[in-house]
């Protein structure tokens, strides 16, 4: 075989394996994106998820089941304000029980994962949020941040 034949066999054999990546991409492409109806293939790899919230009855440390959010967009929403948030190391001793508490909890039961209690409490005309991770973890959110934080999780 002359020097010639094997460059053409050399090209081809580059272009091959460059359209078979670009046949792969385009695959997995396709099926992420028909997997989550929203045309966002990220979103696929968060969705999944959804947030049970609890509503504290009377005064006493007692919960009563408030709303399940299972819209994907609405739970990496407040994924992103938890995440953004400039948590602090401290363990909060507060007057009263928390107003709400949510865990984020797979849709798939098969799932096992440990969930993060997050405990809410409301400041005067809910102006002032005060967010509990866990045990040792807090955060103050205020202004529209608090209203937008809550809207989410209450929906009101």
């Amino acid at each position: 075989m002359n020097n010639h034949a094997k460059e053409e066999i050399k090209w081809l054999m580059i272009l091959l394996v460059a359209i078979l990546t670009l046949a792969l991409i385009g695959i997995a492409c396709y099926f992420l994106t028909k997997s989550n109806n929203h045309g966002d293939i990220w979103s696929f790899f968060n969705e999944g998820q959804i947030i049970e919230v609890q509503k504290r009855i009377g005064e006493e440390n007692k919960y009563e089941d408030y709303k399940v959010i299972d819209n994907n967009d609405h739970v990496q929403k407040i994924k992103e304000m938890l995440d953004n948030a400039k948590w602090e190391k401290a363990k909060m001793e507060m007057a009263h029980p928390p107003d709400y508490q949510f865990v984020f909890r797979f849709k798939n039961p098969k799932i096992d994962a440990k969930a993060v209690l997050y405990r809410i409490w409301l400041g005067p005309n809910n102006n002032r949020v005060n967010v509990v991770k866990g045990i040792g973890e807090y955060v103050h959110l205020d202004g529209d941040y608090s209203s937008v934080f809550l809207r989410f999780i209450t929906g009101e």
